[in-house]
């Protein structure tokens, strides 16, 4: 499956490229439906402005079309890795995921900004890398990391997820923070059309969790809820006693920790411009 790599990342480098450029035509491949798990011989696929507009046995390739010979090659659709976080992999990581047919990601918490920047490198064709969906920086209860922020109260939690609209994210992500905090969240998010996914919270079971909307990350936290519910009157000290936030086993802690943000106004630790 060499040649579908090659071509896969041939592919992705060339719809990245700004949309005045000639048409691209892969003649000759063998492409695979993913569909059906079957491989198609002799397929030409003809890529205008970043989009493919036609693939069949019997295209006609455009005159003004820049050419490849995919004899002896295959083609096969972008893969999506679904939970990255480049602020710790760094732009350096975007080569291989083309390389290895990767051509959207994820990004479930970072530096707003600094992803930007990069989406606006990939898509004016500075820079080879794939297509991002970002959340921005996590919302915790307690304790902020690097790029987190602080939701604290059920106002704290409706001004950020407004703020994080205003900034153009496509989700947001949730760690472990009080119900009410939760709830709150979760309103805001669906009043403007955002979805929510993330950690389940210590003091949610996954039923709320589900039945609120949120699509789940991680199941460290899984049953942490559920426990604590059948044992009324045994609160926790702290929400993040089993990584919840990053502060027991299994959490997200992935910098150092003298990058903190202990209010949301910090924005630079944060993760928000």
């Amino acid at each position: 499956m060499r040649g579908a790599v090659i071509l896969c990342a041939f592919v992705t480098a060339a719809a990245a490229q700004p949309l005045t450029q000639r048409p691209l035509a892969i003649s000759g491949v063998t492409v695979i439906d993913p569909n059906g798990g079957t491989a198609v011989a002799g397929v030409t696929v003809v890529v205008r402005e970043g989009r493919i507009t036609s693939i069949g046995t019997d295209i006609v390739i455009p005159r003004d079309s820049t050419k490849i010979d995919g004899r002896g090659k295959f083609l096969m659709p972008g893969l999506w890795d679904m939970h990255v976080h480049l602020g710790f992999a760094r732009a350096s990581a975007f080569p291989a995921f083309v390389a290895n047919g990767v051509t959207a990601v994820r990004d479930l918490g970072g530096e707003l900004a600094e992803i930007d920047r990069w989406r606006t490198e990939i898509a004016t064709g500075t820079r080879v890398g794939p297509l991002i969906v970002r959340v921005g920086p996590m919302l915790v209860g307690q304790d902020p990391l690097r790029f987190q922020l602080l939701v604290d109260t059920s106002k704290a939690g409706r001004d950020i997820v407004r703020r994080l609209h205003a900034e153009g994210v496509d989700q947001i992500k949730v760690k472990s923070m009080p119900r009410d905090v939760y709830f709150a969240v979760m309103a805001e998010a669906q009043a403007l059309g955002l979805s929510v996914t993330g950690h389940i919270p210590t003091v949610m079971t996954p039923e709320e969790v589900s039945d609120a909307g949120q699509s789940v990350e991680h199941v460290m936290t899984l049953f942490d809820g559920t426990f604590q519910a059948a044992r009324p009157g045994k609160e926790r000290s702290r929400l993040a006693v089993h990584g919840g936030l990053g502060t027991g086993r299994g959490g997200e802690d992935h910098g150092p920790r003298s990058l903190r943000c202990g209010t949301a106004t910090t924005d630079r630790q944060s993760g928000l411009a």
